[in-house]
Parts: C-alpha cells; sequence; structure tokens
C-alpha cells in the first residue's frame, strides 16, 4: 500500500467551524463524551458547543497550554498536539 503524505498547516481562525465540526463529529463515540453526554441527541446537539470553545482558546496562540491545531488543507482531519499540564 502506497501512503500519501498529508498536507497539514497551521490552524487560524479561519479554520475554527470546520476544526470544531471535526472534533465534534470525531468524539462521537468517545468513551468519555458518551459519558459526560449519555444521550446520543444531545451529544450530538452540544458538541459543537463544548468544542468550541476549546478550539478557540487553542487559536489563540495556545493560550491553554500551547495547543496547535493542524488540519489537512482538505478540511477533512485535523492533527491536535496538546502538552501534558503540569
Amino acid at each position: 500500500m502506497k501512503s500519501h503524505p498529508a498536507k497539514i498547516v497551521r490552524a487560524d481562525e479561519t479554520d475554527a467551524d470546520a476544526i470544531t465540526t471535526i472534533l465534534s463529529t470525531g468524539f462521537q463515540n468517545d468513551p468519555v463524551c458518551r459519558w459526560l453526554f449519555p444521550d446520543d441527541d444531545a451529544r450530538e446537539r452540544l458538541h459543537p458547543e463544548f468544542f468550541g470553545p476549546i478550539v478557540q482558546m487553542a487559536l489563540e496562540d495556545g493560550a491553554l497550554n500551547d495547543e496547535k491545531l493542524y488540519p489537512r488543507l482538505d478540511l477533512s482531519d485535523v492533527l491536535t498536539e496538546w502538552d501534558a499540564v503540569q
């Protein structure tokens, strides 16, 4: 199988909605998210409100703890880089 290198860039404010959607969708079946939001419909509705502020803080120069977001150029995926909180 031949791999194709992903073209990724550092995210900026214009990527916020797309990244929020990617994270909201990607974590729908995550065990912790299912525990936080047990109802499937509520989780789908509330995830953007949950992830939106996290994305905004990360885009504001890594306001939480030097976080970085790297979406693919086609916005199909996002790489997150979170430093451990000490």
